[in-house]
């Protein structure tokens, strides 16, 4: 289960509104919505703050926001070779090797 899911999940099992959320951990609504729903990764901080409201266990809320961070890691490193490669080939386009070389 990602992080989003569990904090949605607690917080709808324990009855919580998000304003109620909000209201506690001092943040805004807003910002709860788009933790839930994926569009924002919180504070480690504030994940564990959460954890505590939820009940999750320190060692798993922890593990889990270093896993996110290292899935937007390689999602932005991906992300940015394949720019990097499309820039490269298509100023190749006459069939040269990228960086100048010719080919064998």
């Amino acid at each position: 289960m990602r992080l989003n899911d569990f904090f949605r999940e607690s917080r709808r099992r324990m009855g919580l509104s998000q304003k109620c959320v909000a209201v506690k951990m001092g943040i805004s609504t807003n910002y709860i919505w788009m933790v839930e729903n994926g569009m924002r990764r919180p504070s480690l901080k504030l994940t564990l703050k959460l954890g505590e409201l939820y009940g999750g266990s320190w060692g798993w809320l922890h593990e889990e926001w270093f896993n996110s961070l290292r899935l937007d890691y390689r999602r932005h490193r991906d992300e940015s070779f394949e720019k990097l490669f499309r820039e490269r080939v298509g100023a190749n386009r006459d069939g040269g090797v990228p960086g100048g070389g010719e080919q064998a």
